[in-house]
């Protein structure tokens, strides 16, 4: 029987069920405190099943930076298809640390690249100057604000092995072809940072966020092997049925078939608000009242 266009739209993608290590290795652990500083990962809080319900689950980021790092690998040494992951966490989750570490690893063990896309400039120049203040060197960028002398000698790094995480913008990636920035240099991983803006912008807003769901597959075509796809965002609405849904249509936008999708919980426990009621003194006006609120 021919599908028609409403049941197309809502067809469910294929997602694989969760897999998590019970832990992640040493040396991961090792370049947390060495290059964060951190003596322990932070805890996060995601939905086991939302198609059967809210029950919840307790997992740590070293667990799921472990998955990544594993899929990786599998692509890597095994040469076989590795799933893709999509995450879903508030802000403030620590969604960065989830692929800059494997990043990390993956540069430093196997000289693989880990290419970040991430729609907002001043996003990309705080995650790169943020590691770089850690002591950490191995990272870069490239956007319209350097000069092309600037860019070039990135490009050269990142060709020689000296850069394992390259973040670019869509507009920037999709313009060449990937070994204008890479040369030979293998990629290991793709990262879609803020990923909601795939679907909730859209051409509408900047053309390219249209075509970049094509891209990562043309781009396992064009180099002749495979690596994972990890996509992060703090906005995605959950609704099967269709409606307003980001989650789904991430996946199918981004074409992260077949998919392990990590649902955070939107509660912030570490967010407070302290109400107190304002008393006036006598002949105070109103309108000193209601900026001081």
């Amino acid at each position: 029987m021919m599908k028609t266009p409403v049941e197309t739209a809502h067809r469910l993608p294929e997602l694989r069920e969760h897999h998590l290590p019970e832990d992640c290795r040493d040396s991961v652990k090792e370049l947390l405190k060495s290059t964060y500083g951190y003596e322990q990962f932070r805890n996060l809080e995601i939905y086991q099943d939302l198609s059967q319900g809210k029950d919840t689950l307790c997992i740590s980021q070293g667990q799921l930076i472990e998955n990544v790092i594993c899929e990786a690998e599998k692509a890597h040494t095994g040469g076989v298809q590795p799933d893709n992951i999509l995450l879903t966490a508030p802000t403030g989750a620590g969604k960065s640390l989830l692929f800059q570490l494997p990043a990390i690893y993956l540069g430093q063990e196997y000289n693989l690249l880990t290419i970040a896309v991430s729609p907002l400039k001043a996003l990309i120049v705080d995650q790169v100057e943020g590691l770089q203040d850690l002591g950490y060197e191995r990272v870069a960028y490239a956007s319209s604000d350097l000069s092309p002398e600037q860019k070039m000698e990135v490009y050269r790094q990142v060709r020689e092995g000296e850069i394992d995480l390259f973040y670019l913008s869509p507009e920037l990636l999709l313009s060449y072809d990937i070994k204008h920035f890479v040369g030979n240099r293998r990629v290991g991983m793709v990262v879609i940072d803020e990923a909601h803006t795939v679907t909730t912008w859209g051409k509408e807003f900047r053309v390219d966020y249209w075509f970049l769901g094509r891209y990562p597959n043309r781009l396992k075509e064009s180099l002749g092997y495979t690596f994972p796809l990890f996509a992060l965002t703090a906005t995605a609405v959950w609704n099967p049925d269709g409606g307003n849904d980001m989650v789904f249509e991430t996946i199918r936008s981004l074409q992260m078939e077949p998919c392990v999708l990590y649902v955070g919980t939107v509660k912030r426990r570490n967010i407070g608000f302290d109400i107190r009621q304002l008393a006036l003194e006598e002949g105070e006006p109103m309108i000193k009242a209601s900026n001081a609120s």
